[in-house]
């Protein structure tokens, strides 16, 4: 975490820089997906909760977890990749190059959002069949039980989450290069100059500093739901719910799951 605004910042600054390039942005298109997905995949790998993983012996459950993660990968990065080529190839089409040089540097923002998609997608679907652990707001202990409907909330919410948290990072620098930027240095306009390579890396350092922690907090990892939300095989599981109180659970208490982010 302690790197995450000066590494996360790079694949970045490629995708909006090099999205403007006139040579060749199918490549640069390409290259940069690629990159940032895989540094994505990687962040996201060595921040995980690995507390199943330290206390699970079980081979098959070790190759399950890294199986979704390979296919989580590779739905990332082929997701993120195709949209990214196509919208550009659609630009090419509809728009001169100087015209579709701004438009180029928005590119990034639905193909990311659609690798995230993907990613969360491929690598969680197997909580909407098993469930995700529940368990008392106010309890420190480590009883929980499993719920399929705090499973679908959970994914949903961590969709909602991955489609947000772009925004500061990859819509805001491009917004604000062309709105507030180039109106101080003209020459930042024309995509490739040092102007608009500086001019875009200092907006983006910045919105990755400031912007992204904000957005961050709008979505706390833990998710909220009432007993009664619960789905009917839950509510129940009389003897699983009497741990978590000497009077039991009412329908109006209130139980925790973690969705992620």
């Amino acid at each position: 975490m302690a790197g995450f605004v000066s590494f996360g910042s790079i694949p970045v600054i490629g995708m909006l820089t090099l999205a403007g390039f006139r040579n060749n942005p199918t490549l640069g298109t390409a290259v940069w997906q690629f990159i940032n997905q895989s540094h994505n995949a990687l962040f996201n790998y060595a921040n995980r909760n690995a507390s199943a993983e330290v206390s699970c012996k079980d081979p098959n459950v070790m190759k399950e977890a890294q199986r979704r993660f390979i296919m989580g990968y590779i739905g990332a990065v082929s997701t993120s990749m195709g949209l990214g080529l196509l919208l550009n190839k659609c630009l090419g089409r509809m728009l001169t190059p100087n015209a579709g040089a701004f438009f180029r540097t928005l590119i990034p923002f639905p193909a990311v959002m659609g690798g995230n998609i993907a990613s969360v997608l491929l690598m969680r679907w197997h909580e909407l069949s098993t469930g995700i652990a529940v368990r008392r707001a106010i309890d420190t202990s480590e009883d929980s039980i499993q719920s399929k409907e705090a499973a679908r909330r959970a994914v949903k919410d961590t969709i909602i989450t991955r489609i947000v948290l772009p925004i500061p990072v990859l819509l805001l620098p491009p917004l604000l290069h062309r709105g507030v930027w180039t109106r101080f240095v003209p020459t930042a306009a024309l995509p490739g100059t040092k102007a608009n390579i500086i001019g875009m890396s200092i907006l983006s350092i910045l919105c990755f500093a400031f912007a992204l922690p904000a957005a961050v907090a709008l979505f706390p990892q833990e998710g909220a739901m009432r007993v009664d939300e619960l789905e009917d095989e839950v509510v129940a599981q009389k003897e699983a719910l009497s741990r978590w109180g000497p009077a039991g659970i009412t329908p109006s208490s209130t139980v925790v799951y973690n969705k992620g982010i």
